[in-house]
């Protein structure tokens, strides 16, 4: 219990300041594609306090596992979104690009209602925290629909990179199928997109007619 609060705390930590971070930069630029990551950043708080909260007073389990599973998967799209219009535009604005890459998000979407469906997970009292279980068959679809848009949007990066753009380097797929692991997965991807998107915001100027822009 005392590990997965330290990770916790560390987790809201990070959050807290990349919130701040993407709050500033939104001001300044006024793009909406850092309003989406400052969002997943302020959802992150609000996911690592509950559950912080969760192990200090009595919460509910059965909540804390669908706020848990509904939140961490609603910025997972968020995250996967930026990479791929990042990747969209580097390539020239390629629709087939656009079109390919949607897939896996949607896939997030449908493994949300599966895991409240077909796949429902459980979750239990011990010892004053709340214990996840996941069918294996729901942590495998996860792993793959990660695994397939990470495959795909670092293999867009590479055609970029062929072209001379500077660009992201994707995040690396965390294994797991706890909320820690993927509390972890999310801060990190979180951290590299705004750090990316900060140097960005400096060397550009903002565009009231798209999402973004690329030099």
């Amino acid at each position: 219990a005392l590990f997965s609060m330290m990770f916790v705390t560390v987790g809201m930590t990070c959050f807290i300041w990349q919130t701040i971070e993407t709050g500033g930069m939104l001001y300044k630029s006024q793009k909406p594609i850092i309003g989406i990551v400052f969002f997943q950043a302020l959802l992150g708080v609000i996911v690592t306090f509950v559950t912080l909260l969760a192990s200090l007073v009595k919460v509910d389990c059965t909540f804390l596992l669908a706020f848990s599973v509904v939140g961490v998967n609603i910025a997972d799209m968020t995250l996967q979104f930026v990479l791929l219009w990042k990747a969209y535009l580097g390539n020239n604005r390629s629709k087939l690009i656009l079109g390919v890459g949607s897939a896996p998000i949607l896939a997030i979407g449908v493994f949300i209602i599966v895991n409240f469906t077909i796949g429902r997970s459980s979750a239990m009292p011990a010892e004053n925290i709340c214990v996840f279980q996941y069918p294996t068959g729901i942590a495998v679809a996860k792993a793959v629909i990660d695994c397939t848009a990470n495959t795909f949007l670092s293999g867009c990066f590479i055609l970029v990179i062929y072209k001379h753009y500077r660009i992201l380097v994707s995040r690396t797929v965390l294994g797991g199928h706890t909320p820690i692991i993927y509390t972890i997965d999310w801060y990190i991807a979180s951290y590299l997109i705004i750090k990316q998107l900060s140097h960005r915001t400096t060397s550009t100027k903002p565009d009231d007619d798209s999402l973004d822009e690329e030099d």
